[in-house]
């Protein structure tokens, strides 16, 4: 095939110091040129090699770039009530083009989860915040325990250095919040033996059971944002009551 070209499109950020995404055009027989895109264009360029004509540079249309990010809640991450963060909390976000397609649980590194995933962060005032979870339409991250002192707090999606609008959270000294079970509305519980809590397996009376919630307020003593929990376990600074109706 006297046609085949080989090359590869780049694009680097604004400041043309970290590469946003690239692609390979492979096929036999030639070589291939580079591109750099410069700081603060708004092109997309993509160079190769011809066999039988030399070097070849396509342009691309710009408008089929990716969506803005939208921040539209900002909302506790165990049932959803927006507006209202403490310390510590598991908050969750939700909008559009805050992340990747298919959702990503990002693993912990050197013990604590990062603030980064594939080029998401969440900014509370300003404070890149621990991600457990990144997708398009939904981000669950863990609010900065340096909210102590805060009465409001603005909250910003950035993606690949595009930030969202800020969203204004209150800030509380606890908005204690219990995880459910998928849809339902059981208490996320384990029993004594460590299995989940259903209808079909109960709680045998007297024993002990494991509760999951967030937004119970700042520990003692404070942990690093992130930081995966070990002996000794900290404390909460609040005291804690479990009630049991019904």
């Amino acid at each position: 095939n006297s046609r085949a070209m080989q090359g590869f499109a780049a694009r680097l950020d604004a400041t043309g110091s970290r590469l946003l995404y690239s692609s390979y055009f492979k096929a036999p027989g030639s070589g291939a040129t580079a591109v750099a895109i410069g700081a603060g264009t708004s092109r997309l360029l993509a160079a190769g090699r011809f066999e039988d004509t030399g070097a070849a540079v396509v342009e691309f249309d710009e408008s089929v770039r990716a969506a803005d990010p939208v921040l539209t809640c900002v909302a506790n991450g165990a049932n959803f009530i927006p507006n209202r963060v403490s310390p510590g909390q598991v908050l969750t976000l939700f909008g559009s083009a805050l992340g990747p397609r298919t959702g990503v649980v990002p693993a912990a590194v050197a013990g604590r989860m990062p603030i980064q995933v594939e080029g998401t962060r969440v900014l509370v005032d300003g404070i890149a915040s621990p991600i457990l979870f990144a997708r398009a339409d939904q981000i669950n991250a863990v609010a900065p325990f340096a909210l102590t002192a805060r009465r409001n707090v603005e909250v910003v999606v950035e993606v690949n250095g595009r930030r969202t609008a800020a969203q204004t959270v209150e800030v509380l000294d606890a908005v204690p919040a219990v995880f459910q079970l998928g849809l339902t509305n059981r208490a996320a519980v384990l029993n004594q033996d460590g299995a989940v809590n259903t209808p079909a397996n109960p709680a045998k009376r007297g024993s002990i059971v494991s509760i999951f919630l967030t937004g119970a307020g700042t520990l003692d003593p404070v942990p690093a944002d992130g930081a995966i929990a070990g002996a000794p376990l900290p404390t909460h600074k609040l005291p804690i009551q479990v009630l049991f109706t019904g």
